[in-house]
């Protein structure tokens, strides 16, 4: 492991609360030569991430066989449900596709199931 990245991984409650990027400075890691991320980058980064949280809030869910109304399971689900939602909202205000491609990429998805599947 790289000088100071072991830090990252040791509790300090003192850095603990804090976003990412602090947490490497405390540690003593120079992020300077990190590349910045434009923009869109940062769009399609972060839709990343939300929706691996949606990938895990349906696996715990699983997991815990939680799927009742009122659940933590369900409230989280739904939670990273919408975070996924507003992710796909700014996609397309950032132009990056339209809900005209959404719809017809959903409408042949939905044809596949019924094919493949007996949710439909």
């Amino acid at each position: 492991m790289k000088k100071g990245v072991e830090k990252l991984y040791q509790t300090n409650s003192k850095v603990d609360n804090l976003p990412f990027q602090f947490k490497f400075k405390e540690a003593g890691i120079d992020m300077s030569q990190m590349k910045k991320l434009d923009a869109r980058q940062e769009l399609l980064v972060i839709t990343m991430e939300e929706c691996g949280e949606l990938i895990h809030a349906c696996s715990k869910a699983l997991r815990r066989a939680e799927m009742y109304p009122l659940s933590d399971s369900e409230h989280n689900l739904k939670k990273e449900v919408g975070d996924v939602y507003a992710m796909i909202d700014l996609l397309v205000e950032w132009d990056v596709l339209s809900w005209e491609e959404i719809e017809e990429q959903r409408n042949k998805k939905r044809e596949k199931l019924k094919k493949w599947s007996d949710l439909i």
